[in-house]
């Protein structure tokens, strides 16, 4: 059962995600963010992905994910909505867990702060600061 809902709750991030990258009509100028690697803290190794996009580099919206799997067990996943900006080369995205498969994450703040430059990719979740590698695209 567990296993079916972090398929359903996985599936609805890459909906939502494909959805959010596809462009608004009338829209003069698009700014779209992507961000996906893997970051660790004390031996904690997590999968993260972002994906954001707004009218302008200082106004982006989208979505982020975390997902901890250990010897292809899945351990852990939640899904957050993301608001934040771009400058320079670096993109830095906030929100709020709103969906976790533990409860207790819920509500939890996190933050990713990633560089299109070098790849590298800060992920803090409530307070614990991970980090790591990955791909950063930033289009204008």
């Amino acid at each position: 059962m567990r296993s079916r809902l972090t398929l359903i709750a996985f599936l609805a991030v890459v909906a939502a995600t494909v959805l959010a990258a596809a462009p608004s009509a009338g829209a003069s100028s698009h700014v779209s963010v992507n961000i996906t690697g893997q970051v660790s803290f004390s031996g904690i190794l997590l999968h993260v992905q972002a994906h954001a996009d707004g009218d302008n580099l200082a106004s982006l919206s989208g979505q982020g994910t975390d997902n901890f799997v250990d010897n292809g067990n899945q351990f852990g996943l939640c899904i957050a909505p993301l608001t934040g900006s771009v400058s320079g080369s670096t993109v830095t995205l906030s929100g709020t867990t709103t969906i976790a498969n533990n409860p207790s994450d819920i509500g939890v703040p996190v933050t990713f702060i990633a560089n299109a430059s070098t790849g590298a990719i800060t992920w803090i979740f409530d307070g614990l600061t991970f980090t790591g590698t990955g791909i950063v695209d930033i289009h204008d």
